[in-house]
């Protein structure tokens, strides 16, 4: 099965299980719920740093 569908059923926040523990049972790296991308994290932090940029 892939990894990707498998991160889809991790859930943050689940009364029960952590999400290591997730993961673990899911065969997922924890690294891998975590992670996000240059690009996404570029995009979040574009009008942040635009407003640093007009402040100057």
């Amino acid at each position: 099965m892939e990894v990707e569908k498998r991160l889809t059923w991790i859930k943050q926040g689940h009364l029960k299980l952590s999400i290591s523990c997730q993961c673990e049972l899911l065969k997922v790296n924890r690294s891998r719920v975590y992670y996000r991308s240059q690009s996404k994290q570029a995009e979040r932090d574009k009008p942040l740093l635009d407003a640093i940029a007009d402040y100057d």
